[in-house]
């Protein structure tokens, strides 16, 4: 695949060339001369503006700083960060390897992604705030603050007959029905959420010789927290023949200290702690049923056992994990809550959370890096519980870091 830029800006990232096995890098030649460093590390040196990288990941993506000096002081930096790896968006989870760029310079922040079959148009949000809706693969903010970490996301969606190849056809066909039924826009689509945490330019635009040790290999510590609940005080039950009428709900909205839930998982990475750096606590939310006059018939706690935790053996990551969640109401026969996150800390010190659940319940995903105030990485409001059927109605996200 190959990426045109934007060249207009003075000193400029204009193409990224990507190969199975291999990066090509071209940018504006206005003299002086270049250092590219990947992942901190110096891997070239002269006077012209290309370079072709011939030792990258396959699966992992690489922090680039290209750096252009005069008489020995640079003078001017760009860092870009993306991946190398052709995807097949057939992929279980479409978003997991596919190929996002970010790039930071002087001029603003671009953001970069592949072609999506079936995807007319992506909505792009800075900080939770909407920005702009673009048809095509790239979007450039000319306005970021200098000082300030931000948080982009680029959300988009298709429909069920685009979807990956392991998706059944029954629910294309189902989509169709839900199609006839005027409910197109809850169900019968794929939804996917790309989010990307950019430090300060400031901290960023340095020249990596200048950068604190400290900050170049990422974070020691950060603690991860998944909870999924409903909004409602009290939920319907659809089987109108079961004694069980309705069903206690969470009665509130997002909120990463909130006490009640129907289940949550922590997990606090530490590197610190050699033996044992992934911790986890595992949390299950009461669920109560009700008769039809609204008596309270029986209280009773799904199983924690159907949450759970792995570490990953992987060879150019520091960590590791996946959490698969399949959790059941303990009390009716219903359709399962399941979600999955893979995480992974990389050598180079980025943090990548890739997951996909069914759009029912609510779903809330935060992250605390270091000493850090919490900060969403996905949130999710519920489709409704008839989206829990099969996969009807499934959504894709993946977070990363940019440090």
């Amino acid at each position: 695949m190959c990426v045109n830029l934007d060249g207009n800006n003075r000193f400029a990232l204009l193409k990224i060339t990507q190969l199975e096995h291999e990066l090509v890098f071209e940018w504006t030649d206005i003299g002086g001369l270049y250092r590219v460093y990947r992942d901190d590390i110096l891997v070239h040196e002269g006077l012209i503006a290309l370079f072709t990288d011939t030792h990258v990941s396959r699966e992992d993506s690489h922090r680039y700083a290209i750096e252009r000096l005069e008489k020995g002081q640079t003078i001017d930096v760009i860092k870009f960060q993306t991946i190398s790896r052709k995807v097949d968006m057939s992929n279980e989870h479409p978003l997991a390897e596919a190929f996002f760029t970010t790039i930071v310079s002087a001029s603003g922040i671009i953001l970069h992604w592949q072609p999506i079959q079936g995807v007319k148009s992506f909505d792009i949000f800075r900080d939770g705030k909407f920005l702009a809706s673009v048809t095509g693969q790239q979007y450039t903010d000319y306005e970021p603050i200098r000082e300030h970490i931000h948080t982009y996301q680029v959300q988009f969606r298709r429909p069920l007959k685009n979807a990956s190849k392991k998706s059944s056809k029954s629910l294309s066909l189902l989509a169709s029905l839900l199609a006839t039924m005027k409910k197109e826009e809850k169900l019968g689509y794929e939804r996917f959420e790309w989010v990307v945490r950019i430090a300060p330019l400031r901290k960023l635009l340095v020249p990596t010789e200048e950068r604190d040790e400290k900050t170049k290999y990422g974070f020691p510590q950060w603690h991860l927290r998944y909870t999924t609940f409903l909004s409602e005080r009290r939920i319907k039950n659809s089987n109108f023949l079961s004694r069980h009428a309705s069903f206690q709900g969470d009665n509130r909205s997002f909120s990463v200290h909130a006490k009640t839930y129907r289940t949550r998982v922590d997990l606090v990475y530490d590197s610190l702690n050699q033996r044992h750096p992934l911790t986890y606590q595992r949390s299950i939310g009461a669920t109560v049923s009700y008769n039809r006059l609204g008596s309270k018939l029986k209280k009773k706690y799904a199983l924690k056992e159907d949450i759970k935790v792995q570490a990953l053996q992987h060879p150019t990551e520091r960590y590791v994990f996946r959490l698969h969640h399949d959790v059941k109401n303990p009390i009716v026969l219903a359709p399962k809550i399941t979600y999955e996150v893979i995480g992974k800390l990389t050598a180079n010190g980025l943090i990548e959370v890739t997951g996909f659940h069914d759009e029912a319940p609510n779903h809330e995903v935060y992250i605390k890096i270091k000493d850090e105030d919490w900060y969403p990485i996905h949130l999710t409001e519920s489709k409704g519980l008839f989206s829990l059927i099969n996969g009807l109605s499934r959504r894709y996200w993946r977070f990363s870091t940019f440090e």
